[in-house]
């Protein structure tokens, strides 16, 4: 969406982008409708959802919300009729048209499968809200705002970011966007809505105090829209059921304030009551449709729940809403409603993506779809933000799972020994998933204080170490050596596992003894590949393919003594020791290397001895 928006032409769509199915005249699709599946949930709930449930609905939001971006960008601005005429159904991603050239508010490319702002604000909020640990501020958000707008060179990525930098850093002495009841905080609000699986109440709080992109009535509708896919999360009922407790849990929250001053919350009930009679408007026309391409449906939604202002954050609530209940909850037919309903349809299309992604996983949205979009989108992904953000997510919850055994509740699981160690020992990767989901700790130890991440890496167990993390363990936890995942890897030379958890951001400089770190470990067994790595991920080291290649080609000394000149070069520490009380020039000395000793003296290594 754009806030100046203009009704764009869409000449340039040509027929090879069109579904070589059933086409009518011109090559347009002549499916006049779609009729939905309709979907009735009993899936997860809050603390008791699986962390698989968790993951792949976390993924399905984002994701969807993306995809319906995506699609709707193509033809944002035209009226339903229009699309209609020119296009048939759109029921796939599309090129943008010569019309719509790069903008700071629409999407910087043009091929199909480039997103828009929508996306782009989605994916910084994600970045504001991974650090948090589940509890999110006001400032996190402005955070990773203003470090994107300061950290690029891109005049559109700062002309897109500006607005909301500039509010994020004068607060309430600036309204944004003239304080428009603008859609730019509704249009991202997929990472916000999957924070608390199923507590609808409390996404509304969290998110109506934390985004610093929108004011007035269009701060309550983006927190109504979080607070729907919260419920959307948990996946249970139908999706009116799921709409409608999410608007009404959010309207016994409706005493929130905005501003600094008492007098400011006195106007907030009202506001708020406004934004929430439109969504239910909207959904009572919705309840009584059996297809969101219906025209009679479109026709009374433009008529009374149309807005004047083109990015209304209300209005996208309302539509948004209507056409994941029109399309009974279906992702395609909800996707697809949206995005050929018009208007500002890529926020309508990306919120009803987020509510259906959410609601039915991630498995339901067509792969095409998802590779379009993954193949337009730069780094990072939002498959590697989502990782992120179900991994805080699921940690959060078993901290409070915990809470609750520790205070007793009933019916609360008891802290103690479950097995998991012994499950992740045995490889038993089914058994490891089992336990989690059963809620076993991942942070209970055996010998020398290894946890269950320390076993599966020491071990080689990919699967089970990527488990571990998706259910957050703690990547940097060290053992009662001060010993990290990432040295185990190291020392038993299992680089694929040594991959992963440089990927997953383990702090490759974590030292145990004095100074010893993975990459002493790597260099000491005189491994070829897993010291380049470390260095690659963690020093940016260049060319690690040609050296990997003549490391390979070197035995003995000569490896050992490349491996010392690189890490000089790399201004690593030649004197570390570690816990075994000896350092490089130990090993050295004791393996009868005469050059490579002689090269540790000359480079101040002392003298162990």
């Amino acid at each position: 969406m754009d806030w100046n928006t203009t009704t764009p032409s869409c000449g340039g769509i040509t027929d090879p982008y069109l579904p070589k199915w059933r086409h009518g005249p011109a090559g347009k699709s002549c499916r006049a409708s779609i009729r939905p599946n309709t979907c009735s949930h009993e899936r997860r709930n809050g603390m008791e959802m699986t962390h698989r449930a968790l993951h792949d609905g976390i993924l399905g939001c984002l994701l969807g919300s993306a995809t319906g971006d995506a699609m709707g960008g193509p033809v944002e601005g035209l009226h339903f009729s229009d699309i209609q005429a020119r296009l048939g159904v759109v029921d796939r991603m599309l090129p943008y048209p010569e019309s719509i050239p790069p903008s700071f508010h629409g999407p910087f490319g043009s091929r199909a499968g480039d997103y828009t702002d929508d996306t782009r604000l989605a994916k910084l909020i994600c970045a504001g809200l991974i650090p948090s640990g589940g509890s999110p501020r006001a400032g996190d958000i402005n955070s990773a705002i203003c470090g994107a707008y300061f950290r690029t060179g891109s005049v559109l990525e700062r002309g897109f970011l500006e607005e909301y930098a500039l509010k994020g850093l004068y607060g309430h002495g600036k309204e944004a966007f003239g304080g428009k009841p603008t859609n730019g905080a509704i249009m991202a609000i997929a990472p916000v809505g999957v924070l608390f699986p199923g507590d609808p109440g409390r996404t509304f709080d969290t998110a109506f105090d934390i985004l610093p992109m929108a004011t007035g009535s269009a701060r309550t509708s983006a927190a109504i829209a979080a607070a729907c896919i919260s419920v959307a999360l948990a996946g249970k009922g139908t999706a009116l059921d799921v709409v409608m407790r999410g608007v009404e849990a959010a309207e016994g929250r409706m005493h929130r304030t905005e501003g600094p001053y008492w007098h400011h919350g006195r106007m907030y009930p009202r506001v708020g009551a406004w934004v929430s009679d439109l969504a239910r408007k909207a959904v009572a026309i919705a309840a009584e449709c059996m297809d969101p391409l219906d025209d009679a449906f479109r026709k009374r939604l433009h008529a009374e729940v149309g807005q004047p202002f083109f990015a209304d954050g209300d209005e996208t609530l309302a539509i948004a809403l209507a056409m994941f209940v029109a399309a009974k909850g279906d992702f395609r037919a909800s996707v697809i409603g949206a995005v050929n309903y018009g208007k500002d349809c890529d926020s309508y299309a990306a919120v009803a993506g987020a509510l259906a992604g959410a609601f039915n996983g991630l498995q339901v949205i067509p792969h095409d779809w998802i590779a379009s979009v993954e193949a337009c989108e730069s780094r990072p992904t939002l498959r590697y933000l989502g990782e992120g953000l179900c991994s805080m997510i699921a940690s959060r919850l078993r901290r409070e799972r915990d809470a609750v055994a520790i205070i007793g509740f009933p019916d609360s699981p008891a802290p103690g020994k479950s097995g998991l160690l012994e499950a992740v020992r045995s490889k038993d990767h089914e058994s490891v998933e089992r336990l989690l989901d059963e809620g076993a700790d991942m942070y209970e130890t055996g010998e020398h204080g290894r946890n269950s991440l320390h076993v599966a890496c020491a071990a080689g167990s990919l699967g089970i170490a990527r488990t571990l993390l998706l259910y957050g363990a703690d990547i940097n936890a060290k053992d009662d050596n001060r010993t990290t995942a990432l040295h185990f890897a190291a020392w038993e030379n299992h680089l694929p596992i040594v991959d992963l958890l440089l990927d997953w951001g383990i702090f490759a400089e974590e030292t145990e003894g004095a100074g010893w770190t993975a990459l002493h470990d790597a260099v000491r067994k005189e491994f070829a590949d897993i010291p380049l790595r470390i260095l690659a991920k963690s020093r940016g080291l260049a060319g690690e393919a040609e050296l990997a290649a003549k490391l390979q080609s070197l035995h003995g000394e000569e490896r050992f003594l490349e491996l010392l000149r690189i890490l000089a070069e790399y201004h690593i520490d030649l004197g570390a020791i570690g816990i075994c009380g000896h350092g490089l020039l130990h090993d050295a000395k004791s393996r009868g290397y005469p050059r490579a000793t002689e090269y540790l003296l000359s480079k101040g290594v002392a003298d162990e001895e």
